[in-house]
């Protein structure tokens, strides 16, 4: 064996990088979390088990991470636990109560779980808590756990078993109930994240006991507990989602509030909101801001560029919902707005239900306010559900954006890696000056109209001003059995399959 491996840093990075993917499929009915999953491979118990070196460092990392409890259970003895299974749901019976002697395995295998969540995979949790917090040893399930998301509320509350002295992320995404809240504010100092759902006494209590937290997603809090989170330095990123609908008391404070924040997410918050919540936020340098509403976006982003910092922001990332039957489109004088951020990395607008009114011209002053520009994503939805009414401008013309605004693009904006915008590929610019741009690998093109005869100066075109580009993605294509009226109504792209011609020809320019 070679003489690094007897380097304990070494046998624990070799085995932290042995890990599975796995496709986001449900773990129980109602799972909304649809993201890919990197989990530990279960071949680091064999490695466990045929190496003594790596034993150790092996266990770690096969344990490090839990989203179930059934796994710890099952080290119990048989004759304490028994598990069964269907589809979505395990029950675990408690066949007996557990003793002091039954948490020699367990223990064994608990003090390596550094992050655990509690999801609703077992039928019957609040039962097994209980017979936990009844036969426990010591005053924790995990003594070392780190980060606890905690999915599911218990009555009588049970999330103390899991409240350890080396928390210090917890997320929930359930409304705590009074109980809830008195066991986790003793731990809220040592929090450094953190995400609760309760309501506002209980939230701002919280609040008012956070010492050195660095993210915090919260519900809606008093003028005192705002006061004391925007005192903190250590606070860099807040998230609103959950207090969207909340009220944001008006107050005046008398030093300066939020200076170290730099990540916000003011989430679905109406335009008051927003406007009481910049000011308070105006000493903060922001580098990441999210947003989205049905306000008009002209207004929205105009109070935005009133209260950032222009020379902080790189990250703006905005979803316009306009209300039903307003389909109001995102003009010039909404772009312009944002020109002002001139250090601008990357910058996603998505438009539900509306469409950017956007010419060439627009794009060039666009390429010309933000050089730096890295991902620029002009999202145009028409909508995923039968009867909703594609783009206005599908029905009622062409984009006024044409493929010279590429042509603008690739001269101005150099390290633009990733672009997603709408345009009319029917007509191919007569003259062009030659300027290939080398860094964009990403083009997605929506629902941009295209003919079949344009296919091919279209991929010349491309290929010429993005010579790195390899593939072009566009918005989903009707399935086959649509009639072409429901298939243009409901998926909104009739031209999904001549912009796959051009993605092949641009594959076959580089092999």
């Amino acid at each position: 064996m070679h003489r690094s491996l007897e380097i304990l840093e070494i046998r624990e990075h070799i085995c932290a990088h042995v890990t599975l993917v796995l496709p986001p499929t449900p773990r129980y009915p109602g799972d909304t979390d649809m993201s890919w999953r990197v989990v530990a491979d279960p071949a680091l118990a064999a490695l466990a088990r045929t190496c003594h070196l790596f034993e150790d460092p092996a266990l770690d990392a096969l344990w490090h991470t839990q989203s179930t409890l059934v796994n710890f259970l099952r080290c119990f003895p048989e004759d304490v636990v028994l598990v069964e299974h269907s589809q979505y749901h395990q029950t675990v019976h408690i066949l007996r109560p557990i003793t002091p002697s039954d948490w020699e395995r367990p223990r064994f295998y608990a003090q390596r779980i550094r992050h655990f969540s509690l999801h609703r995979d077992l039928f019957n949790i609040p039962e097994v808590l209980w017979a936990l917090k009844l036969g426990l040893v010591g005053r924790v399930v995990f003594p070392r756990l780190r980060l606890l998301s905690w999915h599911f509320g218990t009555n009588p509350p049970h999330i103390d078993l899991f409240l350890g002295p080396h928390v210090t992320s917890l997320t929930t995404t359930v409304s705590l109930s009074d109980a809830e809240v008195s066991l986790i504010l003793p731990i809220a100092p040592q929090l450094k994240h953190a995400s609760i759902i309760s309501r506002r006494e209980l939230a701002s209590s919280f609040a008012r006991s956070l010492l050195c937290i660095e993210s915090l997603c919260i519900s809606e809090i008093d003028c005192v507990a705002w006061q004391h989170i925007g005192s903190l330095p250590s606070l860099e990123s807040l998230d609103l989602k959950y207090m969207a609908r909340g009220v944001v008391p008006s107050f005046h404070p008398t030093i300066p509030l939020f200076t170290g924040l730099k990540k916000l997410n003011l989430a679905s918050s109406p335009m008051t909101t927003v406007a009481r919540i910049l000011s308070m936020v105006s000493s903060s340098p922001i580098i990441d801001l999210q947003s989205a509403n049905s306000d008009e976006p002209h207004e929205f982003f105009t109070t935005i560029a009133a209260h950032c910092s222009h020379a902080a922001l790189a990250i703006f990332r905005h979803i316009f919902r306009p209300a039903a039957g307003n389909n109001k489109a995102i003009r010039s004088p909404a772009i312009r707005a944002l020109f002002p951020f001139g250090n601008l990395t990357e910058l996603k607008i998505a438009s539900h239900m509306a469409t950017f009114d956007l010419d060439d011209g627009m794009v060039l002053e666009m390429a010309s306010a933000w050089p730096r520009i890295v991902t620029l994503d002009l999202k145009v939805s028409a909508g995923g559900y039968a009867g909703t009414p594609p783009p206005a401008w599908l029905a009622n013309g062409r984009p006024r954006i044409t493929l010279a605004a590429l042509a603008h693009l690739a001269r101005h904006c150099r390290s633009l890696q990733a672009l997603e915008l709408t345009f009319d590929a029917t007509v191919i610019p007569s003259s062009w000056a030659p300027c290939a741009q080398t860094t964009l690998t990403a083009l997605h093109v929506g629902h941009s109209p295209i003919t079949q005869t344009a296919i091919s100066p279209v991929a010349i075109f491309i290929g010429a001003i993005f010579p790195a580009l390899r593939s072009i993605s566009a918005a989903p294509m009707p399935p086959p059995l649509l009639t072409p009226i429901h298939a243009l109504a409901t998926y909104g792209n009739p031209h999904g399959r001549e912009w796959l011609a051009v993605s092949a020809q641009l594959r076959e320019r580089h092999d």
